[in-house]
């Protein structure tokens, strides 16, 4: 299973940040995209996709995100992840951080 964008009656291929499976969340109105995806040890990381690439957003220390990632229109985007503890806890990224 992989993400995808549909647009101009197409779909697009969001492909894996190197695992085999990727979901999409949410996306806004610029076409960035955010989800899940597997990396290549198996763990599950935020991504976002825009201008073709697709780019790990990584975690808050731990080995994976949570599902119910959102973006908006700047581009920001709010969902949670786990540390290097597990404690779970909420992150906002923006600006590359």
């Amino acid at each position: 299973m992989q993400a995808f964008l549909w647009k101009h009656g197409k779909m697009m291929d969001l492909g894996t940040l190197g695992g085999v499976s990727s979901i999409a969340e949410d996306v806004n109105e610029r076409d960035q995209v955010v989800g899940f995806s597997q990396t290549e040890n198996g763990d599950v990381h935020t991504f976002l996709w825009e201008k073709g690439r697709i780019k790990d957003l990584g975690t808050l220390g731990g080995s994976h995100t949570d599902s119910g990632s959102k973006i908006n229109a700047r581009g920001q985007i709010a969902g949670s992840s786990t540390t290097a503890t597990g404690a779970t806890h909420a992150f906002l990224w923006e600006r590359g951080a």
